[in-house]
């Protein structure tokens, strides 16, 4: 099959925003109401309220998650011109472990930070990070699924961008084994780098310092 063939990219991204839409909305589903009998006091609610609080900040920092990874994939489908077989599939794939999320969320929520679930959660997020990274990574390669004239120092920052992102998840994950609320630190860490750009200008510098270093040399 050629590439004439496969669907376009006009196509992947309108599937990319439905799997999107779809977990981010059933996330919601983790959590769960407790159920009274008979008349139900103020003091019963509020317990009962509290109680959720796991659950509800699972669903907040899996909400903002998704959206973070949303943004950065919005980001690299506007470089990227064309899908071609091999970037489908990397997408599809993508996809299944976005559709994951709310079933890692969901163990988040009802056990809380304990080492099996932030290794999972964690896992999830990595393999997520690295997808995208690999996706970036075969459209710039020799730059035939972006224009040609893209300049180095964008291909750069997003493969640096990834590494960073896979990075700290990978040490999120082994953080998950010894100490899962660190784990869980690292997590709304990287959502806060992404959401106000840190991670950006982190890379950035690092180019600064990189392209003054090879002058002085």
């Amino acid at each position: 099959m050629n590439d004439d063939a496969e669907p376009g990219k006009g196509r992947l991204e309108t599937l990319t925003d439905g799997v999107f839409a779809i977990a981010m909305t059933i996330l919601v589903f983790g959590l769960h109401i407790q159920q009274f009998a008979g008349v139900v006091s103020a003091p019963q609610l509020t317990a009962a309220l509290l109680k959720q609080w796991p659950g509800l900040a699972a669903f907040a920092l899996s909400f903002v998650v998704l959206g973070q990874f949303w943004v950065s994939m919005h980001g690299q489908f506007r470089l990227i011109r064309r899908a071609d077989h091999w970037l489908i599939w990397l997408n599809i794939t993508y996809l299944l472990f976005i559709s994951l999320v709310p079933f890692t969320a969901d163990h988040l929520g009802r056990y809380g930070a304990i080492g099996p679930v932030a290794v999972l959660y964690g896992l999830n997020l990595l393999a997520l990070s690295v997808l995208q990274l690999a996706m970036w990574l075969w459209a710039t390669r020799q730059c035939h699924l972006v224009a040609p004239d893209l300049p180095e120092s964008v291909i750069k920052r997003g493969r640096r961008l990834g590494l960073l992102s896979a990075g700290g998840y990978a040490v999120a994950v082994v953080m998950g084994l010894v100490a899962p609320g660190v784990s869980m630190a690292i997590f709304a860490l990287m959502s806060i780098l992404s959401i106000t750009r840190l991670d950006h200008r982190l890379v950035a510098r690092r180019q600064r310092d990189g392209a003054t270093s090879a002058a002085s040399d």
